[in-house]
């Protein structure tokens, strides 16, 4: 699997979010063709792109307003009352 093009956290170690996308997109396409990716991928722009803009499940928008309510951003009321 590369990590070329992949940016690191200021701790030099870890990469940063964006980056662990584009490795989760290379290590998919990995797992995908079953042979090994040994550069960026020409489209994971794209391909990044089109996840990000997708429909959410009812699930995922639940996991959000639950997630905004534990951080203070949706009041108790709002979280059980907002379909």
């Amino acid at each position: 699997m590369s990590a070329q093009g992949l940016t690191a956290n200021p701790d030099g170690i870890h990469v940063n979010a964006l980056s662990q996308r584009f490795f989760g997109l290379r290590y998919f396409e990995a797992f995908d063709r079953r042979t090994h990716v040994l550069t960026a991928l020409s489209h994971e722009v794209e391909l990044l792109d089109k996840l990000i803009a997708r429909t959410h499940t009812p699930n995922e928008l639940m996991f959000k307003k639950q997630m905004d309510f534990a951080l203070g951003k949706l009041s108790f009321e709002k979280l059980i009352n907002e379909n």
